[in-house]
């Protein structure tokens, strides 16, 4: 006769062996010490966003994301996700730009589909487990010591979503370190050159998002790097205004936007509506 411990032992290993051997127990299981949780974490969002986020105008299908159970299991990642096990600034931007773009999808549910509508944006506001830490949304993104603004990056604006139709459109994918400068160049180039979002070619005299409004001193001194798309150039005297010239692909909207003479740059409203399918 084996000693009630060993007796013990061998029947959590055996039904263990059984689980893991039936595909219960996957790869992807939450492990808050593991640094593979940076790739579930990505592959999840991949998966996710693919079939509930449009590939052109990033319109969710919030009401069936929600009820898709690796949803929560990408949430329960991100709430205890230890951010010393990431070996680069590129996937720590990334890690940060993708927690809060699910976190609002996935606390939107809470206020259903008007969270402008309440007093003070609660959506923003609440304290949200991220990291191991308590944030709100504002604190991830814009409130000093922002995590976000760390990176000292102003095409963030472009890629993080806060769940309006006036927001940049979703990436129906992760951003990823290996590819993250590419993507939001990418991001910034399609928003900035979008009639939708600027309509600079179409109305006279030109309007921008809101969004340079929102935060008119954080384009300041930047500009587009052709020669090395994953750097952005600072230091320069350039504002806003400079910033866009630099994304602009057509010369009609640039040479528009370069004789306005309008300092400030006059913004078109923000839409709140929710960006649902």
């Amino acid at each position: 006769m084996f000693p009630r411990e060993i007796k013990q032992f061998m029947a959590i290993f055996i039904v263990s062996t059984i689980i893991s051997c039936s595909g219960i127990i996957s790869s992807d299981t939450i492990n808050p010490q593991s640094s593979s949780n940076l790739d579930f974490i990505y592959n999840s969002i991949d998966s996710l966003f693919d079939q509930y986020v449009t590939p052109d105008w990033g319109l969710v299908n919030y009401d069936d994301l929600w009820q898709d159970p690796l949803l929560q299991q990408v949430v329960d990642t991100i709430e205890v996700f230890d951010l010393s096990t990431v070996t680069t600034p590129e996937d720590s931007f990334a890690f940060w730009i993708n927690a809060y773009n699910v976190l609002v999808i996935y606390h939107l549910k809470e206020y259903g589909y008007t969270p402008q509508d309440q007093l003070g944006f609660p959506l923003f506001k609440k304290k949200l487990d991220c990291a191991r830490r308590k944030y709100t949304l504002d604190e991830i993104e814009k409130a000093p010591p922002a995590p976000i603004l760390q990176f000292n990056d102003p095409r963030s604006h472009f890629v993080l979503v806060c769940a309006a139709l006036s927001c940049p459109p979703l990436l129906n994918k992760a951003y990823r370190g290996k590819t993250l400068y590419q993507q939001i160049d990418e991001k910034t180039e399609q928003f900035l050159n979008s009639n939708s979002f600027n309509p600079i070619g179409s109305q006279t005299p030109p309007r921008v998002s809101s969004l340079f409004a929102f935060y008119p001193n954080d384009y300041n001194g930047f500009e587009r790097d052709q020669s090395q798309i994953k750097k952005i150039k600072s230091g320069g005297t350039g504002k806003a205004k400079e910033f866009i010239l630099s994304y602009l692909t057509d010369d009609t909207k640039k040479n528009k936007l370069k004789n306005d003479t309008n300092d400030p740059m006059l913004v078109i409203s923000y839409d709140w509506t929710i960006n649902k399918q």
